[in-house]
């Protein structure tokens, strides 16, 4: 008998491929996923990748998984997948230490280029957010304005300003580095919630 190193159900992904039938294998993560591709390069059957990266596109579980995707992606040169998989791991924090043996299946090149992507996007975020900023610290003395334009009151210290201030920063700053595309932003939530003491602040 011929042994073969693969097990039954990456071998049937693959047969369905290569002679479609009228059902498919379904791989239950991208542990099989990687067994796949490996197999596909070993057996020499590019077919079964480019059925491979369909099936990847229409697994709604396996693309809500960017880095994954990105890795498999970049790995078998599916170019179109690499720009997909990149601009939706804007939502991940991809320097978490969890994420390196991820990304060292991908190829440098596509690794730097994600990286970029992502300091880009903080960048361009962090930028956008100061050049809306108003006022600066400095022009105050000891009392600040209340920010209901309702009232135009005059209340609190400096102190407490400027701790309100920097705290408030630091937050919304850690946000856009854990998720970089930050869309929680553009959501009245996320300042509400985020506020902390200066929407508590009363006249």
């Amino acid at each position: 008998p011929i042994v073969l190193a693969e097990k039954a159900k990456v071998l049937s992904f693959m047969l369905n491929c290569i002679y479609p039938t009228n059902t498919t294998e379904h791989l239950d993560g991208y542990e099989e996923v990687w067994e796949v591709v490996k197999a596909a390069e070993k057996y020499d059957t590019p077919c079964v990748l480019k059925i491979l990266k369909l099936f990847l596109l229409a697994s709604v579980e396996l693309r809500d998984q960017p880095l994954h995707l990105f890795a498999v992606a970049s790995h078998c040169g599916w170019r179109d997948v690499i720009r997909i998989s990149s601009n939706s791991s804007l939502r991940n924090d991809i320097s978490n230490p969890q994420n390196i043996p991820i990304l060292k299946k991908a190829k440098t090149n596509d690794v730097l280029s994600l990286l970029e992507l992502h300091w880009a996007r903080k960048d361009v975020v962090k930028r956008t957010l100061r050049a809306g900023e108003q006022f600066e610290l400095s022009d105050f003395d000891d009392i600040y304005f209340c920010f209901n334009n309702n009232c135009g009151g005059i209340y609190g210290s400096w102190d407490e300003l400027k701790q309100s201030v920097d705290d408030f920063r630091m937050r919304v700053e850690a946000y856009i580095d854990s998720c970089p595309l930050a869309s929680d932003l553009w959501t009245n939530h996320f300042w509400e919630t985020t506020g902390g003491r200066l929407t508590g602040l009363k006249c």
